[in-house]
């Protein structure tokens, strides 16, 4: 699934990813390829990206978070 995550002055990651970790206001929630439409909003902290057998992490505030196919996009405010 391709993942953008863009912050108000840059975009912080704009790649192909197999799988998201992040915290919402109703919780920790994870992402994988096919996921249902969703749109919810996030909760500051750590958004973990798994590309292959590799994690990263991303510090992130508070934001917007929309998945539709096939496709993330988080837009943080901070």
């Amino acid at each position: 699934m391709l993942v953008k995550i863009i912050s108000p002055d840059k975009t912080l990651f704009l790649a192909e990813a197999q799988e998201l970790l992040l915290r919402t206001d109703g919780g920790e929630l994870g992402i994988l390829d096919n996921h249902a439409p969703l749109i919810g909003t996030l909760k500051a902290g750590i958004i973990r990206v798994r590309q292959g057998d590799v994690w990263k992490e991303i510090e992130g505030g508070k934001g917007l978070l929309e998945v539709q196919k096939n496709q993330v996009l988080i837009l943080l405010d901070a």
